[in-house]
């Protein structure tokens, strides 16, 4: 028999096995989150982490830099689970707001570092090199 959890689940203190997490909306796994519970991060994750990589990947156009701001956005929802506030919306919508926020921010701080112009001017010199017939490297060995 499973026990009911109806009034834990009002209250915000769920004590179910981490099997049970599965079968609560996102908007009680929140509330698990704010009460301390980590494994319902966990179950957040499983959910979301490949819409959250999609949006990334989308934006970044590198699947390292998705994948790390993947990470992140789970890190970061985290740490600030007690602002979530299911009045203003859903969990996912909150979620992917962050993923699409953070990727944008990221893409601007890598393209300020010139970081997809370096694979472009790698490319362009090694085939430059190519077409000119030279012996050495693209490194100049």
């Amino acid at each position: 028999m499973v026990p009911d959890h109806s009034d834990s689940r009002a209250s915000g203190a769920c004590h179910c096995c981490f099997a049970q997490l599965h079968d609560l909306s996102d908007e009680e796994l929140m509330a698990q989150l704010k009460a301390g519970y980590d494994d319902a991060l966990t179950v957040l994750f499983d959910r979301y982490h490949r819409l959250v990589l999609s949006i990334a990947f989308k934006i970044l156009r590198d699947l390292g830099e998705a994948e790390d701001l993947a990470q992140s956005v789970f890190l970061e929802i985290y740490r600030v689970a007690a602002q979530f506030d299911p009045a203003r919306g859903t969990t996912k919508t909150w979620l992917l707001q962050y993923a699409y926020h953070r990727s944008i921010n990221r893409r601007r701080d890598l393209r300020r570092r010139n970081f997809y112009g370096q694979g472009e001017l790698k490319e362009a010199s090694c085939q430059g090199q190519l077409a000119r017939g030279s012996a050495e490297g693209p490194f100049g060995d």
